[in-house]
């Protein structure tokens, strides 16, 4: 829906509340029009029993017949509410979960898809309150959303019946509603902002929280614990003390309104014992079935108005993430290989971290590296060794200049990525499994030993990150993952970092020089010791 929206009005930053409409539309259509028929049917219990008490004192003289068309009008009614009641609400849950999964997706994609920048401002945490909290809050509102078809209905039949059985009495009740549903504008506006804090203090912790777990082994190490302990603390109580007032108003709502069936009832009595209005067993009982009925709208008011604030505020806050800067989607030009003999071009390049800056990372890099290429780049820390890599996968900012590649990409970063199960899974990573090709690419990455200690063998389990593997297993099993691949392009961010001398030297014989021998490779590396074998040398001067 929101790449429609897109298409439809030419932008680059949809309306979220446009692209929500076009997806929802027919079917919240089909739940109000069942929610219209619940509510109107409702009222024909509290219509009919004026008739059914008279009829119940003048029972001789108007016959049986009247009596069983008043009990089939009661039946017939209470099956119409019954069965479009329970239509309207699968409906809206149906809808709330399509909803749900459409916008987890679309959240899911831009953070794939956010620029570095942007990723700076989003941590995991954020992303994931985005996912669960604000996700949900926009589900329960696509279910209240029929209470605001079902409202008006509501009341004008319940001040026709009250018209029709008390009169002018029924004005009093109608100006009692209303007295008590305008008390809802100020205490909404309240809740929004209430909500609004409550969601920027559960970012701010859920953040914090997201880095101390990640980093947890440093902090016990350095014996930070405690402290830390006391900033989660902090920002809990902050978090607390809106909770606690958000609820206070909440109590205060509820209070009010869970009396005011009894507050409109006395009103409405005493303006007809006022007015000199009879009031008679049938038209008492028919007012206090109404009052009952009217119960239902005057309860899911503030409740509809609390989840419409709730709701606005989420919604917000996805746009606002989903307007975020992302990569360049063209930044790179995919050339076929029968077209060119170069697998990587990169001509008068200039890349820069920052779009707005007017210093670029690197500037007028030229570069042609031919299909079966070992091109090592090396240089002191920060020249943008790394940058070139993120030039070529497109996820750094492009300034100016060409980038064409020839073929499929595999990148191995600095700090493994590893994927929480067992590390065959981390290796095939969704490929089919091929024991033959799987074989030699342990062989090649110097994982037959580790196997060999490891229970499982590699069908082990890999804790949360990795959490029960040493630096150097992570990184060749995430180099294993890559070669098993069977790219076209490796792209190695100093693979040989976290391993030993003479695991390296195994890497860079067997896998680098070995397994992918016809491959294209470009390696960012300080070992010296490995620059002869390649055929191409970059040395970046920072």
């Amino acid at each position: 829906s929101i790449r429609q929206v897109k298409e439809k009005d030419g932008t680059t930053n949809p309306s979220i509340y446009k692209a929500i409409y076009l997806f929802a539309r027919k079917k919240a259509a089909i739940n109000a029009l069942f929610a219209v028929i619940n509510a109107s049917a409702s009222y024909v219990g509290p219509y009919l029993i004026t008739d059914f008490v008279n009829f119940l004192t003048e029972k001789e003289s108007r016959g049986v017949k009247s009596g069983y068309l008043l009990s089939l009008g009661f039946l017939c009614a209470k099956m119409v509410e019954t069965i479009a009641q329970r239509q309207w609400i699968f409906g809206a849950r149906q809808l709330g979960l399509r909803l749900r999964a459409a916008l987890i997706s679309h959240i899911y994609k831009k953070g794939l898809h956010l620029s570095s920048r942007s990723r700076q401002s989003h941590s995991g945490g954020e992303i994931m309150n985005y996912m669960s909290v604000d996700v949900q809050r926009i589900t329960d509102f696509v279910w209240y959303v029929n209470v605001i078809w079902m409202l008006p209905i509501q009341i004008s039949l319940a001040v026709f019946i009250l018209h029709t059985n008390l009169g002018l009495g029924s004005l009093a009740a109608l100006a009692a509603t209303l007295a008590v549903m305008t008390l809802n504008i100020p205490l909404t506006k309240i809740q929004k902002r209430y909500q609004t804090k409550i969601m920027d203090a559960k970012d701010n912790r859920m953040k914090a929280t997201s880095e101390i777990l990640k980093n947890m082994r440093t902090l016990k190490l350095q014996s930070w614990d405690s402290e830390f302990f006391k900033r989660i603390e902090s920002l809990r109580s902050v978090e607390y003390g809106w909770l606690l007032k958000s609820l206070r108003q909440a109590a205060f709502s509820a209070f009010i309104f869970w009396g005011s069936p009894t507050f409109i009832s006395v009103i409405t009595f005493w303006t007809c014992m006022f007015l000199g209005i009879e009031l008679t067993a049938g038209r008492v009982l028919s007012a206090f079935a109404t009052f009952r009925m009217l119960q239902d709208p005057i309860f899911s008011l503030p409740d509809l108005l609390n989840v419409m604030a709730q709701g606005k505020v989420s919604v917000d806050r996805i746009a606002s993430f989903l307007k975020k800067e992302e990569i360049q989607h063209d930044v790179i030009e995919y050339v076929s290989k029968e077209k060119t003999e170069f697998d990587v071009v990169i001509e008068r390049g200039r890349f820069s971290w920052d779009p707005e800056t007017t210093i670029p990372t690197l500037d007028e890099i030229e570069l042609k590296v031919k299909r079966g290429m070992k091109v090592a780049i090396c240089g002191s820390v920060g020249s943008g060794k790394t940058s070139i890599l993120s030039g070529i996968l497109g996820e750094i900012y492009k300034q100016s200049g060409n980038v064409k590649i020839s073929g499929t990409k595999a990148y191995v970063p600095q700090s493994a990525w590893i994927l929480t199960g067992n590390i065959r899974d981390n290796i095939t990573f969704g490929k089919e499994f091929d024991e033959d090709k799987y074989e030699k690419t342990v062989e090649a990455c110097a994982l037959k030993k580790d196997f060999e200690l490891f229970s499982g063998g590699d069908l082990t389990e890999i804790g949360e990150r990795g959490i029960n593997m040493s630096g150097g297993q992570k990184q060749r099993i995430q180099i294993a993952r890559a070669v098993y691949q069977d790219a076209d392009i490796y792209l190695f961010d100093d693979p040989f970092s976290a391993v030993d001398a003479h695991t390296g030297t195994h890497l860079f014989k067997e896998c680098l020089m070995g397994i992918l021998k016809e491959k294209t490779i470009l390696f960012v590396t300080h070992q010296v010791e490995f620059l002869p074998a390649a055929d191409l040398i970059l040395v970046n001067d920072a």
